[in-house]
């Protein structure tokens, strides 16, 4: 259990990434495919270096450790039944909680994992702060 109360993984057990295709983006509408299953980012609002994207993924869909080298981004659960997890100094920093952002700056590890009961498809906003021009979070993603 963390310091928000959320039950995580042992420490030192960050999820891998599994198999992945490379971010795709179309200009305002992006497309990151795990295992088979995709999830769906559109670009809501975009500025010089600035970005609002939300996203939209299956029921009982994860994305392993990972990481954004080109932007700093602050997400915040819409619906699902997610525990969004950043590791800080070794140290793992979890929410499960909506409308409560997760700061998330740019080479942190973060992941997200379902909950036992996902009955949902988990949908964010990811509001990001580019050091180069906005693309998507899908083609800044590195597996970590």
């Amino acid at each position: 259990m963390n310091f928000y109360g959320v039950q995580t993984a042992r420490a030192g057990a960050v999820p891998a990434m599994p198999r992945q295709e490379p971010g795709r983006s179309w200009g305002w509408y992006h497309r990151l495919t795990v295992k088979g299953r995709r999830c769906h980012g559109f670009t809501l609002w975009r500025g010089k270096r600035r970005q609002v994207e939300l996203w939209i993924c299956p029921r009982n869909f994860s994305v392993g450790a990972h990481t954004h080298e080109e932007m700093d981004g602050h997400i915040v659960l819409l619906l699902g039944q997610v525990h969004l997890c950043k590791v800080v100094d070794g140290q793992e920093r979890a929410t499960d909680r909506h409308f409560v952002p997760l700061s998330v700056p740019r080479g942190v590890v973060h992941y997200f994992v379902p909950k036992k009961r996902n009955w949902s498809p988990t949908v964010f906003l990811n509001f990001e702060r580019w050091t180069t021009a906005p693309t998507s979070a899908a083609v800044d993603f590195k597996a970590a």
